[in-house]
């Protein structure tokens, strides 16, 4: 039965051709990002948004106190070729909701032995960073967050462990010093839209060999019947 087979190109050509198209808004998402890191130095206060891009890179001050013991640790982060972990620990804000603050990286133990976050400042504090929005959607491995130590930063994880209060949709990326040894090299997402251009080329040319290969098949099949 040539159809299934007919079918099954289709059924390809269409993903290829969405990842594609997701590769593409990627890039152009990090071009936006770029220019918005570059043009927005000064400081401002934290924006009451919803999930959207346009607070990625915003340089803001926000107010509020650590919750040290809901600190959460992510995993594959490396730094000048070290492998390393990231540690997040949330802020609550005066209105009550919990803004995850990325404090930086800290290197990993030859035996993978997870490194203490250093202490917080208790009561009532300004921070001053960038806010980063976490990917949501396609993600390519790396498997679903449990316990303390997560693969990625995962907003459904972030919500759960925020146990019913609402979570900010963005990070922040902490940017003073606090006096621990936590890295904080935020490097400006300039870099990497040139390759979503070269993966989102690379899956409409799988997408148009799928439906070339579909219409020769069906094009065999009419001159042999």
């Amino acid at each position: 039965m040539p159809w299934l087979g007919w079918l099954a190109g289709i059924v390809f050509g269409a993903l290829f051709a969405v990842l594609g198209c997701w590769q593409h808004t990627r890039a152009y998402y990090k071009d936006e990002l770029a220019q918005r890191y570059a043009t927005t130095a000064t400081l401002a206060a934290l924006p009451t948004a919803t999930a959207s891009q346009a607070i990625d890179g915003m340089r803001v001050a926000v107010r509020g106190h650590w919750l040290p013991e809901r600190t959460v640790w992510i995993d594959n982060r490396t730094h000048q070729g070290r492998a390393g972990v990231h540690i997040l620990t949330p802020l609550v804000l005066a209105d009550g909701r919990w803004l995850f603050v990325d404090r930086g990286w800290a290197p990993l133990a030859a035996r993978r032995d997870l490194p203490v976050a250093p202490p917080v400042q208790m009561g009532d504090i300004e921070l001053q960073g960038r806010l980063a929005r976490p990917a949501e959607g396609f993600h390519f491995g790396g498997g679903s967050a449990t316990g303390r130590l997560w693969p990625r930063v995962d907003p459904q994880a972030m919500r759960t462990l925020a146990e019913g209060a609402q979570v900010y949709p963005a990070l922040l990326q902490l940017e003073q010093s606090g006096g621990d040894a936590l890295v904080r090299d935020w490097t400006p997402p300039s870099m990497g839209a040139d390759r979503h251009r070269a993966y989102a080329a690379q899956w409409f040319s799988f997408a148009i060999i799928a439906l070339i290969l579909v219409a020769w098949s069906v094009r065999s099949f009419l001159r042999e019947n």
